[in-house]
């Protein structure tokens, strides 16, 4: 492509396909050959039951960008081509593309869609009858058939607008919309027959269509046109054959959304009708339910899941591996990764690397800028060429030692993953999850739902700055993990509506891991799932070795934080809990050790503060109500009474309940509307809250286990 111009939707040339893309193409070569296998049969009549009948419409799934235009372009290239390329289907003689592409999303507001869904036939017979040496008669007919289809479909799908005729002006319009409903599927299936036998160049009368032929149209952009869009779908549905397939482009999310709403306005309409308030929840929870159960059921069958091809964000991973078209031909592509400083992108973790950050076009449009750069193997272009990618900018150096900085701005965090375990307790339920799941906050207000692409681009910028000799820096970009892959749920009933009735209690970190390190603890999730099993708190009565390996990965981050490097702590950490677990000898006994070694190999004040925020929490951790059995609470107490820090019982009580208020306030929540007025939630109404939560969760246990008193101003119980 020629540098300075902005690339649009084309086909992708097979040698530049990425795997999933060739994975999706396919799933669609398997779809239409069985379109193909299917169609060469005998066709049911109008009058008659299609035994056989299945669905024909295959969906290019994927976000706003994410390239299913260049897809289809691709597909509808492959499946058109005159010689079969060896590696898919490609090129059948029995496949018949209609171009132009159909495009929804400009689709005049007035104009009859059934009409406009039939008027690729119509070329495709003008092409038809130049083909033709001699009589034109059969032409005539087949132009005959299809403009009575025309006629009916769109009089039979189209308002009559009689409200200003004649009482017999209406009956007959209406008469006429009547019949064109009725005839529409016998009339298409006369045409699609016609149109069959004149490709095969069939002349028996009696011929009920049985021809392999398949005719394919294309539809782009079906969900854009809201208005209109259940209308499609449901003339796509009308509009079938065996030997005819539709192949659509849209986002499945937004199509769902779309067609959920039309439900839900049917059932409002006819709620307004009835003379019952709209406003009833009870009612309008009912109308939500039903439509959200009809629209599921109807995409079911019209666009099921086998029929969809699925496109999602390209990874960092995958852009530096699409090639580049050079003006001077094919032989002169180069991978995105060869036009980039590698110093600074191989500087990115490898895990960091495979989330998806950028739709198919703007990996393009960055491509497109970066060719534009005068140097762009430079580390500058380089970190330029991230941003673009990640939509944020680099900003320039305010002087010659200072390091370029990444204009990103916001709070990235951690909310616990998919659930792989669970111990149910009373009244409360420890989990265990797989990877976390990141967040950003841009700007540092929570959004209204949140984007996890834009969390991988927040994640991709700070894994490079946060690297130990790194090209730039990102001074508004802040990590503060959250959630990990251990946490407890306890269902309580606060006083007040402004705390939520779960709380969630986090297990404490020494230090936060890094955001490579956060990435990775799906491992350790695994690990601490086989040491454990069953689905009661009962059943972890002897599994401190789960809890060991825990603590030892915190220990881990330890070493890291104070700039030692814990490979080799890692290895003697995990040899050391290896032997207790094959001699069952107690398994709290190498994280003493550890933990005495790290306070006395890093005397700083920083992390001695740390170490001994991190005992009282794990003192905290021992209290009935994080879900640990009696004996394991108590046998991880005596580990960290044998770690050697004082911890001072009111500092304990402190610590208790800022726990405690993290668990029961959801961050979304500090601040609620009540009677109309946003208030926020006073330091008074919060010590109450805590203390009622403690309160009734002391209730519910001996009281031997309670280790930590609780306060209500200055009196303890």
């Amino acid at each position: 492509m020629t540098k300075g111009l902005v690339s649009e939707a084309r086909p992708i040339p097979w040698d530049q396909l990425l795997k999933f893309e060739d994975r999706e193409l396919k799933k669609a070569d398997d779809w239409i050959q069985a379109v193909l296998e299917d169609a060469d049969r005998e066709k049911p009549g109008a009058d008659e039951i299609d035994e056989r009948r299945s669905g024909r419409v295959l969906l290019i799934d994927g976000p706003r960008g994410s390239g299913k235009t260049s897809l289809l372009l691709t597909l509808l290239k492959h499946w058109g081509a005159k010689k079969v390329t060896g590696k898919l289907v490609g090129g059948h003689e029995h496949l018949h593309i209609f171009l132009p592409i159909l495009d929804f999303d400009p689709l005049p507001p007035a104009m009859p869609l059934h009409g406009w869904l039939l008027e690729p036939w119509r070329d495709e017979i003008k092409k038809l009858g130049r083909n033709l040496t001699a009589d034109s008669s059969e032409d005539d007919d087949l132009s005959e058939i299809f403009v009575a289809l025309f006629e009916r479909v769109v009089s039979g799908w189209t308002p009559p607008y009689a409200e200003s005729k004649s009482v017999v002006e209406k009956a007959m319009a209406y008469q006429e919309q009547a019949s064109g409903w009725i005839e529409t599927t016998k009339k298409w299936g006369d045409f699609v027959g016609a149109m069959l036998c004149r490709k095969a160049g069939c002349s028996d009368a009696r011929c009920r269509g049985k021809h392999e032929h398949v005719f394919v149209i294309s539809i782009d952009d079906v969900d854009l046109q809201v208005e209109r869009l259940p209308e499609l779908v449901h003339a796509l549905r009308l509009l079938r054959h065996p030997n005819v397939a539709y192949v659509l482009t849209g986002n499945y999310k937004h199509l769902q959304f779309v067609m959920n709403l039309d439900y839900i306005n049917r059932h409002t309409r006819r709620l307004n009708r009835s003379g019952k308030r709209p406003s009833d929840d009870e009612l309008v929870r009912e109308i939500r339910i039903h439509a959200k159960r009809l629209c599921d059921a109807f995409l079911e069958k019209a666009l099921p899941l086998h029929a969809r091809l699925e496109l999602r964000h390209l990874t960092f991973h995958e852009v530096l591996k699409i090639a580049i078209d050079d003006d001077k031909g094919a032989d002169a592509r180069k991978l995105v990764s060869e036009l980039l400083s590698k110093e600074v992108w191989n500087g990115i973790p490898s895990i960091t690397r495979r989330r998806g950050v950028a739709t198919a076009r703007q990996a393009q449009h960055a491509i497109d800028r970066h060719r534009q750069r005068s140097s762009p193997a430079t580390a500058g272009a380089t970190l330029a060429f991230l941003a673009d990618l990640c939509g944020t900018a680099v900003l320039s150096k305010g002087s010659a030692h200072d390091k370029p900085a990444f204009a990103v701005r916001g709070e990235l965090t951690t909310e616990l993953g998919p659930i792989i375990q669970v111990w149910k307790g009373d009244r409360l339920t420890l989990m265990l999850t797989d990877a976390l799941s990141f967040v950003f906050d841009p700007d540092f207000i929570v959004p209204d739902a949140y984007d996890a692409v834009a969390a991988n681009q927040a994640l991709l910028i700070h894994s490079l700055v946060a690297t130990s000799n790194p090209p730039a820096v990102a001074h508004a970009l802040e990590w503060t993990p959250d959630a990990g892959i251990a946490s407890t749920h306890v269902h309580w009933e606060p006083s007040s509506n402004k705390v939520t009735a779960t709380a969630i209690f986090h297990w404490p970190w020494l230090v936060p891991p890094s955001a490579t390190e956060a990435l990775g603890l799906h491992r350790l999730a695994a690990r601490m799932r086989s040491l454990a099993g069953g689905n009661s708190i009962n059943d972890l009565e002897d599994s401190d070795a789960m809890i060991a390996i825990w603590l030892m990965k915190n220990l881990e981050w330890g070493w890291r934080s104070v700039g030692k490097n814990p490979e080799s702590y890692r290895t003697q950490s995990g040899a050391m809990i290896d032997l207790k677990l094959r001699t069952k000898v107690d398994a709290f006994g190498a994280f003493v050790t550890q933990f005495k070694t790290l306070l006395r190999d890093n005397p700083n004040r920083a992390f001695q503060d740390d170490a001994a925020r991190w005992a009282r929490e794990l003192r905290v951790m021992t209290m009935p109500y994080f879900g640990l059995p009696a004996k394991l609470a108590n046998n991880l107490w005596k580990a960290v009474d044998k770690c050697g820090l004082a911890t001072q019982a009111i500092k304990v009580q402190q610590e208790q309940a800022v726990i405690v208020r993290n668990a029961i306030i959801a961050k979304s929540v500090v601040t609620q509307r009540v009677d109309g007025v946003d208030r926020d939630l006073s330091k008074r109404e919060l010590d109450e809250q805590v203390y009622e939560f403690l309160r009734q969760r002391m209730e519910r246990v001996e009281p031997k286990q309670w280790r930590i008193p609780i306060q209500k101003g200055r009196k303890s119980t």
